[in-house]
């Protein structure tokens, strides 16, 4: 707790440091006199897709209704207030080859009205989700948890029928990956559904799948990875995640502690799982993922092919009637300090609760592609590569590569539109190092990280000489 206290406050001196060297150079960001010297409150958050809206207008109702819908009746109760949101001034016809982050070059002589100043702690560029006043946006803010609740068929299926009936008006896919080798796979909400659904199928009929049984899946960034977690959701089995990175030990201990019934991997890891089911209880099926030139090997026997057991499933699935207090995933703790141990989580702590990380933190709306890089055995993967931007409507991005390269990410950047991004704070460091001159971040509106100190002032200062890339690391939180 110490560490995290320090950490809060490091950041905390490095905002103090960054504002009030930059001043001059603040663009689209809001200041909040609990972080800076009050002097600072004059800049304004104008832009120029974005007009304020009085919390008397007249048009508020109107004006609400062009907003970013949130999807099923349960997550809808939790839309921005009118007296913070912020709409456009004309139809809400976004286009991602025109930055949302533009900046009005006047805005460091426009005074806020006292209705427009907020009270967050932080600089942020403008909310597109109205969450531009922390005191508001705590009072008003409430979770009402119903006695059931499933994911995918109160959320993700809602999305899928929203596509159809043009509710969700954007030509952006809910999944987009692409990988090193040039392979890209564009998923709408309705592909998800019908995907998942024969996945369910496979592991209700063809491995005997039951609710609350415990599938471990331990994969890289795949596709199969994501539909998986929708699958489990659907029958629900209590999906239990692993990392890459664990070795023969680390996997004998999870399925030891989880009971789980059933692995599902890909061929690298496939060689330590046969070394340790043989001493499991309760071990029942091992799926095997595998690229589509690769064969199953004769001198492997008991492994299932993930591929031919989804080509023979039915893609018509009636999802499992689960109670929000219904375990649906556990991870386990890094082991830092101890041997790790289950973190159980239910339906209503990821499938609601991470409302707050998709609205409140990552700011997304139906119109925003986000690329969250964090690993698959991980729970930040969880919350931010399905429940809070698939809780919003928003297009998960996902480059599968098998390390981090900073050059290859800016050149993602540059070639794709993406507008919210995720990345650990080494990541910045690194690209900051990079002659950022040649790559566009045109459609870069936000960027966030966590898991250790940044130091936004030396990264503020390295040699960017494209104001387009500085105007970026200045809306970093």
């Amino acid at each position: 707790m110490s560490r995290q206290i320090a950490l809060v406050n490091r950041n905390l001196r490095a905002f103090k440091e960054l504002a009030s060297r930059k001043v001059s150079t603040l663009k689209n960001l809001r200041t909040f006199s609990s972080c800076c010297e009050a002097s600072l409150r004059s800049i304004s958050c104008q832009d120029w897709a974005r007009a304020p809206l009085s919390p008397t207008s007249s048009s508020s109702i109107l004006q609400r209704s062009r907003r970013a819908a949130c999807t099923s009746a349960i997550i809808a109760k939790h839309r921005p207030s009118p007296s913070i949101f912020r709409t456009c001034a004309t139809p809400c016809n976004y286009s991602i080859t025109k930055p949302l982050w533009k900046n009005t070059k006047d805005a460091l002589n426009v005074t806020l009205s006292p209705w427009q100043q907020s009270s967050r702690s932080f600089l942020s560029a403008v909310s597109m989700t109205g969450f531009n006043d922390y005191e508001l946006g705590r009072k008003e803010f409430k979770i009402d948890v119903p006695e059931y609740f499933n994911f995918a068929s109160d959320v993700m299926d809602e999305w899928a029928r929203k596509e159809e009936t043009g509710e969700r008006s954007t030509s952006n896919p809910a999944f987009w990956w692409i990988d090193t080798k040039g392979n890209e796979i564009k998923w709408s909400f309705r592909d998800l559904a019908e995907k998942s659904k024969k996945v369910a199928n496979m592991l209700q009929k063809s491995c005997h799948i039951k609710q609350h049984d415990k599938v471990m899946v331990i994969l890289p960034r795949l596709p199969e990875w994501w539909l998986l977690n929708l699958a489990c959701l659907r029958i629900g089995a209590v999906l239990v995640p692993g990392s890459t990175q664990l070795r023969e030990m680390d996997i004998r201990d999870r399925l030891e502690s989880s009971k789980a019934v059933c692995i599902i991997t890909d061929e690298e890891i496939s060689h330590l799982v046969d070394k340790v089911v043989k001493d499991t209880d309760g071990f029942q099926h091992k799926i095997l993922i595998r690229d589509k030139d690769e064969k199953i090997r004769s001198d492997r026997p008991g492994w299932l092919d993930f591929q031919e057991l989804y080509d023979a499933a039915s893609d018509e699935h009636e999802c499992v009637r689960t109670r929000g207090s219904d375990p649906m995933t556990v991870f386990f703790t890094s082991g830092t300090t101890a041997k790790p141990k289950m973190a159980e989580h239910t339906h209503v702590s990821y499938g609601l609760g991470h409302i707050i990380t998709g609205k409140y933190w990552l700011d997304l709306t139906p119109h925003d592609i986000f690329w969250n890089m964090s690993d698959t055995g991980w729970a930040k993967s969880a919350y931010s590569n399905v429940y809070a931007p698939w809780g919003q409507g928003s297009c998960v991005f996902i480059h599968h590569s098998p390390r981090f390269d900073p050059q290859q990410t800016l050149q993602v950047f540059n070639d794709y539109p993406i507008s919210i991004f995720c990345g650990f704070p080494t990541a910045f460091t690194m690209m900051i190092q990079q002659d950022t001159s040649q790559y566009s971040l045109r459609s870069l509106r936000d960027c966030v990280s966590a898991g250790d100190f940044l130091d936004l002032p030396t990264i503020s200062t390295k040699s960017l000489v494209d104001d387009e890339v500085d105007e970026k690391v200045d809306d970093v939180i």
